[in-house]
């Protein structure tokens, strides 16, 4: 059996398309979107640190007192939770507003969710939508008007910057 022996040289990257070509960086407002998508998520962390430390008055004293022992056990709150304590009577008038069956079948599985899983649906959503993005060179990836390159109508199409790359000539015998 032969013996497979390590690369001597190390591999040169491989570029496809055209050469030196960087993916842009993430835009200002981009992480600005993305800092405010996420403020949901630390505030349900927020939230479920305060209930489980410092909503009991005798498990907070102990906790300032350095026992983090006191704590028995972080509990995640659902996100009915959070209606159902927080907004009684917007909970019950939209509970009445969509009526039972549809309640039981799309509405309830959701409010069974732990609160910070439900806070990071939209930032997943914006996340997905920035991947598409970046595959199809729409906004903000893409250069032009609104863009990140020029701004003005002579600016170049990436997807055509990707395409005259030099193409390869094969030797033929």
């Amino acid at each position: 059996m032969a013996e497979i022996q390590p690369f001597s040289e190390p591999l040169e990257a491989v570029t496809i398309g055209a050469q030196n070509q960087k993916a842009p960086p993430m835009t200002d407002k981009i992480k600005l979107w993305c800092f405010i998508l996420l403020l949901p998520f630390v505030a349900a962390i927020g939230h479920d640190v305060w209930a489980s430390m410092y909503k009991d008055e005798n498990v907070k004293v102990k906790v300032d007192a350095g026992d983090i022992e006191a704590v028995k056990s972080f509990e995640a709150s659902d996100f009915g939770y959070l209606f159902v304590t927080y907004t009684p009577e917007f909970y019950d008038s939209t509970r009445k507003s969509i009526g039972e069956t549809t309640w039981l079948k799309w509405i309830d599985p959701v409010m069974q969710i732990y609160t910070f899983i439900v806070a990071l649906f939209p930032l997943g959503v914006f996340t997905a939508w920035l991947v598409i993005a970046r595959v199809f060179d729409i906004w903000p990836f893409s250069k032009g008007v609104g863009g990140l390159g020029k701004k003005n109508a002579e600016a170049k199409d990436v997807r055509a910057e990707r395409n005259t790359a030099t193409n390869f000539k094969y030797k033929r015998k």
